[in-house]
């Protein structure tokens, strides 16, 4: 079969149709972590945190303890994947 074949033309097209549909889909599960995306700027957070002096040591433990909080949250009822149309997402 030739790549300009009338077959083979149909059959890409399809092929095309059918991974921008799961794509779609699958853009769906880029927004089941958003409840944490603060994550992503804790650093900078904590870097600030730890440049206050004198140590307090209830705010250190509070921090942790946040920290610690949002671990269990994750853990008990994010997903450690999912699983879709042609796709896994690994969530870690």
């Amino acid at each position: 079969m030739h790549v300009n074949d009338e077959l083979v033309f149909k059959a890409k097209a399809e092929v095309a149709v059918v991974i921008q549909e799961n794509l779609e889909v699958a853009k769906t599960a880029l927004n089941v972590y958003d409840t944490y995306a603060f994550l992503l700027t804790e650093h900078d957070k904590v870097e600030e945190f730890l440049k206050k002096e004198p140590y307090d040591r209830d705010e250190f433990q509070a921090e942790i303890n946040k920290y610690e909080k949002t671990i269990e949250k994750i853990r008990k009822e994010m997903p450690h994947e999912i699983r879709m149309n042609m796709f896994l997402i690994e969530c870690s």
